[in-house]
C-alpha cells in the first residue's frame, strides 16, 4: 500500500501548524524587526519569542533565523523562501542538477538547495547549541515556507545526524518543492518517525510539484493537503512510505499549473501581506 488517504491526521496539530506558519511569515519580515520581535502580524501572534539568532548567507541571498519562545519552551529553526526580486534567490531554485548528499549512497538531492543550506549550516548549528545548552529539555521546532521548507528538511537532517541532540523535534514545512530523489526521501524516513514531519500542501499550489518526478525528485513524509481555497479546514492526508513513490492523491493530484497565489495563502493567511508597517516586508515571496 502506497498511501494512506483520510481528513483527520492524529499527529497534525493545526495550532502548532498555524505558529509554524507565522514563524514562516516572520523571515519574510524586514531583518531589524525580527531581531527585536516587532515584525507586526506574525511577532504578535508568538509572545514570549526573543534572543534571535541569524542565519545568513548574504552571497546566496539565504536567510532564516532561530530563536527561542519562553511561553511554548520551544526552540524555533524558520527558514525565508525566495525573494522574488532576487536573481541569486531564483537560481537557487532553478539549478536542477543533482548531487550526493553527504555519505548516504545512491541519495541526490537538488544542488542548488543544498548548497544554499550547506552555507548556513554552521550557523544553524552554533545557534541550536547556544540554545540548547540554555533550554537543554525544550522541543525543536524546523519550520520554512517555499524554498525555506527545502532547507528546513536538510536542516532536520543535520540536527539528527551531527548534532544528536535527545530533544523532541517537529518539522512542518509549507509549499515545500520537492528535495531529492527516493532513496533520499526514504533516507530521510527511515530517520524519523511519521509523526515529527509534517509536509501542509495548499489546493494547486505549483511550488510542491518541482522539482518535477519526471527528473527523478520525491516528496518525503506525511502531506496534509487543504484541497480548496474556501480556508475552511477541510484537509486530506496522504502518508508516504519508504521504497514507494510519493502519493498521487494530494496535491499531486492537480495537473501541472502555473498559478501562483495557492502558494502565498497557506492556513487562511496571505504570507506576503503578514508584515505590516514596523515589520513592513522586506521581501516579497515566490517560491
Amino acid at each position: 500500500m502506497a498511501c494512506v488517504v483520510g481528513v483527520v491526521n492524529a499527529a497534525y496539530d493545526e495550532n502548532l501548524a498555524t505558529k509554524a506558519l507565522y514563524y514562516s511569515g516572520a523571515a519574510y519580515c524586514r531583518k531589524d524587526t525580527i531581531y527585536d520581535w516587532t515584525c507586526g502580524e506574525p511577532c504578535s501572534s508568538l509572545p514570549g519569542a526573543g534572543n534571535v539568532f541569524k542565519v545568513e548567507n548574504e552571497l546566496l541571498d539565504t536567510f532564516g533565523f532561530v530563536t527561542y519562545n519562553a511561553v511554548d519552551d520551544q526552540i524555533v529553526v524558520a527558514f525565508r523562501g525566495t525573494n522574488g526580486a532576487d536573481f541569486l534567490n531564483w537560481m537557487t531554485n532553478l539549478v536542477y542538477y543533482r548531487v550526493q548528499y553527504e555519505d548516504i549512497l545512491n541519495t541526490q538531492v537538488h544542488s542548488g538547495f543544498y548548497t544554499a543550506y550547506s552555507a548556513v549550516q554552521s550557523q544553524v548549528r552554533s545557534a541550536l547549541s547556544n540554545l540548547i545548552a540554555l533550554h537543554p529539555t525544550s522541543q525543536i521546532l524546523v519550520t520554512g515556507h517555499s524554498l525555506g521548507g527545502a532547507l528546513g528538511t536538510f536542516a532536520m537532517l543535520d540536527i539528527k545526524r551531527n548534532l544528536k541532540f535527545s530533544n523532541p523535534i517537529k518539522f512542518y514545512s509549507f509549499g515545500s518543492p520537492r528535495v531529492g530523489n527516493q532513496a533520499f526521501t526514504d533516507y530521510f524516513m527511515s530517520m524519523f518517525p511519521a509523526e515529527t514531519y509534517q509536509r501542509v500542501t495548499h489546493y494547486t499550489d505549483v511550488v510542491v510539484q518541482i522539482p518535477p518526478r519526471q527528473m527523478s525528485f520525491n516528496h518525503a513524509g506525511t502531506e496534509v493537503w487543504y484541497y480548496n481555497d474556501a480556508f475552511d479546514g477541510l484537509r486530506k492526508v496522504c502518508t508516504n512510505y519508504i521504497g514507494y513513490v510519493e502519493s498521487g492523491w494530494c496535491a499531486d493530484s492537480y495537473l501541472f499549473t502555473t498559478g501562483i497565489d495557492a502558494h502565498l495563502n497557506y492556513l487562511g493567511k496571505p504570507i506576503s501581506r503578514m508584515c505590516t508597517i514596523k515589520g513592513e516586508r522586506e521581501f516579497e515571496p515566490v517560491l
